[in-house]
């Protein structure tokens, strides 16, 4: 909740120019233990598809916006069982790709 005003940030960037945005989701290691995921690509999916839909709410052509789930495969803090890396690792990537 306390991203919002930076993704409405992001959103008027992206609205200046032209290209594909695809937002990515990633957990840490740990297994979900949830009734509502059913593992780390469900938990990743459903955490960019939460900040595409803000992107979209104030995106000029929400075609433009696509989202996917990666899960745990892509730490980026590593040892990924530390307690530190694994805040690291839970996150939300926004891959922006520019029209030719």
């Amino acid at each position: 909740a306390r991203q919002v005003p930076m993704l409405h940030a992001i959103t008027a960037a992206l609205n200046q120019v032209p290209g594909r945005v695809v937002v990515v989701g990633h957990t840490d290691d740990q297994p979900v233990r949830s009734l509502r995921f059913k593992d780390n690509y469900a938990l990743s999916a459903e955490r960019a598809r939460a900040v595409l839909k803000i992107l979209a709410d104030g995106i000029d052509n929400p075609a433009r916006l696509e989202s996917s789930g990666a899960g745990s495969s892509q730490p980026i803090a590593l040892p990924p069982d530390l307690p530190a890396n694994r805040a690291r690792n839970r996150r939300v990537e926004i891959l922006y790709s520019p029209e030719d």
